[in-house]
């Protein structure tokens, strides 16, 4: 394709009409003299991810949406920027506009702005997403100075998980190397696999968080991992932990197709997933459990600079953060 914005054709072809078919509601100035009131909007969330598979993007906008539920805020829009190697074949963009068009319609969101761009600098597709969102609830959540303040004082704030390490960055390989992967795995697990992409928009159990501890601090998984999320998470606070490394949930469909490429799923995104620090864990826990939600308790949050993972045989210290396997997975595999 040329460099530059996207043909006429191609544009109406392949985006245009199929977004006016879906119906999908489109504000002031989106696309082809179609109309919309843009509503008050309270937040916006900014996402960027680079990936090979038309599907990608629906990893951002669900990452967008869960930040705004944290804050209390529910999504409502988006705008979305495209750039696109110049060798993207028509047909990957018309996946991607099906691909949108479903999570659009899903989370029942409207598009304020849409640009698609062929850059021949760019090696593969970029996303750049604001999702954008209305209603903002008032919440009690604690300042991040009064959780450390009541640690110091003595009370005890767990760690809890939300979903599975590495669940994101294993979907996404799967999207884009399917092929390979049938030909290593029986399809009843692919399909098991591919399922696992309906807790990606964890809206619902976020919700139930904020119910049950509205000072809960919530931290979606993302670049680096459960890993660099968990340091993520503690540096700001200056504090230690001790977690234990069995209570590190991850699905066996991540562990084997981890193991196929050679990845570490502890440090690959994984967009749904959240780590939780409040001083009711157990409360929290059970909560999420009766609503059918995978949590687990990794263990607390401390006053000391440790920041500790305990094995079954040993004892070893969390690292700054390291490159996310996905990307590394990417750059290797292009």
């Amino acid at each position: 394709m040329q460099p530059g914005r996207l043909s006429q054709a191609i544009w109406k072809k392949n985006i245009v009409h199929p977004l006016e078919r879906a119906n999908v509601c489109m504000s002031e100035g989106t696309l082809s003299g179609v109309t919309r009131p843009t509503p008050f909007i309270s937040d916006i969330t900014q996402v960027c991810l680079v990936g090979r598979s038309p599907a990608t993007v629906t990893y951002g906008i669900c990452r967008g949406i869960n930040e705004l539920a944290v804050l209390g805020v529910r999504a409502a829009g988006l705008d979305l920027h495209v750039e696109l190697p110049e060798e993207t074949a028509e047909d990957w963009i018309r996946q991607m506009t099906e691909a949108l068009i479903g999570i659009l319609k899903e989370q029942n969101l409207w598009i304020r702005n849409l640009d698609v761009r062929v850059n021949p600098t760019v090696k593969l597709p970029l996303f750049a997403l604001s999702v954008m969102g209305v209603e903002k609830e008032e919440n009690g959540r604690s300042e991040t100075s009064d959780i450390k303040k009541q640690i110091e004082s003595g009370v005890d704030y767990d760690i809890l998980m939300l979903s599975g390490a590495g669940t994101e960055g294993i979907l996404r390989i799967l999207e884009e190397r399917e092929e390979e992967l049938s030909k290593r795995f029986v399809p009843a697990f692919l399909r098991q696999t591919k399922a696992l992409k309906q807790g990606l928009c964890a809206t619902t159990q976020i919700e139930k968080i904020r119910q049950e501890d509205p000072k809960a601090i919530l931290y979606q998984i993302g670049e680096g991992g459960v890993f660099a999320a968990l340091w993520d998470l503690l540096e700001p606070l200056e504090l230690g932990m001790e977690i234990r490394m069995d209570q590190i949930l991850i699905c066996q469909e991540t562990v084997e197709i981890s193991e196929f490429y050679r990845v570490n799923p502890y440090l690959m995104t994984s967009t749904g997933s959240f780590l939780i620090l409040s001083a009711c864990g157990d409360r929290l826990l059970f909560a999420l459990e009766e609503m059918g939600a995978r949590a687990s308790k990794l263990g607390i949050a401390t006053n000391v600079p440790a920041r500790v993972i305990l094995g079954q045989s040993e004892k070893r210290y969390l690292d700054r953060p390291l490159p996310d396997e996905l990307m590394v997975w990417q750059n290797r595999s292009r």
